[in-house]
């Protein structure tokens, strides 16, 4: 349930900062009736995501029973490929979203007029929503987290958020949104490794992934995943006490790739 918190606080987090800086570019821009298209577009944004919750329970629902777990093992490989994608994103172009939004926000009056602010609004905020959908979708299903859980541990995030959105705006001293896109993005890859792990073992289940090795050790007499310690820890981090070669492949190969992507820092223009 803890992760589910995390990735809601961090995500609502994000969509009010998004809110927050296209605000302040109406209200220096003196646009009249701004902030009105401003709230509708971040109502459309939030009708999208639902759209695609429910869209997601449905298509859930339709499907044979042959064709469910492979459905879930897809789910949760691109969950894992869309948090992977964003927090390497925010963390290599965080600083530059303030430019970003407010030149989008120049651009779109100029072609759209006010309804340019309705849709940068819609579209900012639509994406942190998906990406909170298929994310929440992803963790439900590899942590079998039932929807009042679920939805417990998300109304808890989204209040995190309110709460800390407001203390910024009162001036909190010592709050870094470098450290905190950090720190819950270290967090959100081990989420992520959890998943795939998962998926993983439902490819290898449904004969679609070799398991190579089966298991390579058993440290449950250590550490049982299933236990009341190891359980969280599975959850948060894709431990298991008696992991396939492919599975350790995999964890491998992720923080291989994630790692220098979300830590290299850019290039400079080389100088003539």
């Amino acid at each position: 349930m803890g992760n589910v918190l995390i990735v809601v606080w961090r995500e609502s987090l994000e969509a009010m900062l998004v809110v927050t800086i296209l605000a302040g570019v109406i209200q220096r821009m003196g646009v009249l009736n701004g902030k009105r298209y401003l709230w509708a577009g971040v109502s459309a944004g939030i009708l999208l995501s639902v759209a695609l919750a429910l869209g997601l329970q449905q298509l859930q629902a339709s499907l044979p029973e042959n064709a469910y777990d492979k459905f879930q093992a897809f789910l949760l490989l691109l969950a894992v490929a869309l948090v992977t994608h964003m927090v390497i994103w925010m963390q290599r172009h965080g600083r530059k979203m303030k430019q970003e939004l407010e030149s989008d926000t120049h651009a779109a009056l100029a072609r759209t007029g006010l309804w340019g602010i309705g849709l940068v609004a819609a579209f900012a905020i639509a994406r942190e929503g998906v990406e909170t959908v298929v994310f929440l979708y992803g963790l439900a299903l590899g942590n079998h987290l039932s929807a009042l859980a679920l939805a417990a541990s998300a109304a808890g995030g989204l209040l995190l958020a309110l709460g800390t959105t407001w203390l910024i705006g009162r001036g909190m001293r010592g709050f870094s949104y470098r450290t905190f896109f950090q720190t819950t993005g270290f967090l959100l890859l081990l989420f992520a490794t959890s998943m795939l792990v998962t998926a993983i073992g439902q490819l290898t289940q449904l004969d679609l992934v070799p398991a190579i090795i089966d298991p390579v050790w058993n440290s449950a007499w250590l550490l049982d995943e299933h236990s009341m310690v190891g359980g969280p820890i599975a959850a948060l981090t894709g431990y298991r006490s008696h992991p396939s070669l492919v599975q350790i492949l995999a964890i491998a190969a992720f923080w291989a790739l994630a790692l220098p992507l979300m830590y290299r820092t850019p290039s400079l223009p080389r100088k003539e």
